[in-house]
């Protein structure tokens, strides 16, 4: 289980991510990155926390990326929480 994504949370992006299949870059490393909250944390299997990506559009990543049905990512490999 990933931890909680939290609204106004900064969080420094360790490394670029880009889509797949688009290959489109959705953060930047070095840059710093909004959360917006989540859904039901901890709660069901498919919930996910939310970071602003480079467009400006809430971007889900799971909690629980082992199981999750499409997404198996953690926000933690790509990011670090600054707080508030």
């Amino acid at each position: 289980m990933e931890p909680r994504i939290y609204e106004g949370h900064r969080y420094l992006c360790k490394r670029t991510v880009r889509m797949k299949g688009t290959n489109k870059e959705e953060y930047t490393k070095g840059k710093v990155y909004l959360g917006v909250g989540d859904v039901g944390y901890p709660g069901d299997k498919h919930n996910c926390g939310f970071i602003r990506d480079n467009s400006g559009d809430a971007h889900p990543w799971p909690y629980d990326p082992e199981h999750h049905l499409w997404c198996h990512d953690k926000w933690t490999d790509d990011f670090e929480d600054l707080g508030e």
